[in-house]
């Protein structure tokens, strides 16, 4: 501990060294910043109190104020909220742009959620009673209508592209190409699938 001399008011008081204070109280620190500029005035969303040049200042606002993309500020229309930088930039990190992008994923979940998929999966339900046909039991459980020929053949046999080309394939929609399966059971079928594949 060591004494120290408060700047604004000339009151001795004790400190450890290594805290490098300069003040006896926040309300002596506060009176020693009346008529300093902060380097976060007119800066709207800023909120912290560091005092800096002018010049500083000029720098920090041209430089943290405007956006990296097309020279939008980044808070814009947003007082005093930070908002993520690429707000706006419809499908930016979307679809193909995203960097784990493998191809084609976009498209497997479109036609997974069209009206011809889901018609088609209702009628492989029905035609099987709401069960599943390989244990037989699990009646109106938790139901997965698979593909006998996979979805990903019949979209690279027919070179689909679209979701118009998908509608128009009639495989896809077979109900002869589909079967009533639980979560287990087809969960059991792709790892199966898919230990014979990494062997071959």
């Amino acid at each position: 501990m060591i004494e120290i001399k408060c700047k604004n008011c000339s009151k001795i008081f004790k400190d450890y060294k290594s805290n490098n204070k300069k003040f006896c109280s926040h309300k002596c620190y506060s009176f020693s910043l009346e008529g300093k500029i902060p380097w976060n005035k007119d800066l709207k969303g800023y909120n912290t109190g560091h005092i800096v040049s002018k010049e500083t200042k000029k720098k920090i606002s041209k430089a943290n104020s405007i956006a990296l993309l097309g020279n939008i500020p980044w808070n814009k229309g947003k007082k005093g909220l930070q908002v993520a930088w690429n707000k706006g930039l419809k499908g930016y990190n979307a679809g193909n742009k995203h960097v784990n992008w493998k191809g084609g994923q976009d498209l497997i979940f479109t036609i997974r959620n069209c009206f011809e998929y889901r018609q088609w999966r209702s009628d492989i339900y029905t035609r099987d009673n709401f069960t599943c046909q390989e244990c037989g039991d699990n009646k109106g459980g938790n139901l997965h209508a698979h593909h006998i020929k996979m979805f990903s053949i019949i979209l690279k046999q027919y070179d689909i592209q679209t979701i118009q080309e998908a509608e128009h394939c009639e495989e896809l929609w077979n109900i002869n190409n589909g079967i009533t399966w639980c979560k287990e059971c087809h969960e059991e079928f792709h790892k199966q699938n898919a230990s014979i594949n990494s062997d071959t």
